[in-house]
């Protein structure tokens, strides 16, 4: 159950993280709004680290979410890895901050003060 909270969501206001590093080849992919494990990074990144990447962003202030997602093997058959993605709502916003276009506040956004319906979090807007 998630806590109700009084006070107004923190802004959406991402730092972007440096040209040319894995967190920003990540991000590129998630604003594509493509998802993506470990072996999908791997193969056109060359590095195995996405959950490492995907914790950076998060630090940046990037909504990074994941699921875990069955991937098993002949060795351990019940092998879980994470998928992670951009939810559709931060995509949006993230491409107005890039091109330095002022948006309106998301359809899904309370009218009285600015935040997400339903909580008060990054993520109740998944």
């Amino acid at each position: 159950m998630e806590q109700t909270s009084f006070l107004p969501p923190p802004p959406f206001a991402p730092t972007w993280p440096q040209s040319g590093t894995l967190a920003a080849t990540a991000l590129e992919v998630f604003l594509r709004g493509e998802n993506m494990t470990t072996p999908q990074f791997e193969a056109f990144s060359f590095s195995w680290r996405l959950s490492a990447v995907a914790y950076d962003l998060r630090a940046l202030g990037w909504p990074i979410e994941s699921v875990d997602v069955p991937s098993p093997t002949f060795e351990a058959p019940h092998r879980q890895i994470a998928r992670y993605w951009l939810p559709q709502k931060w995509i949006h916003l993230a491409l107005e901050l890039r091109a330095g276009v002022k948006s309106e506040r998301p359809a899904e956004c309370c009218p009285c003060c600015g935040g997400p319906v339903g909580g008060n979090t990054y993520e109740s807007f998944s």
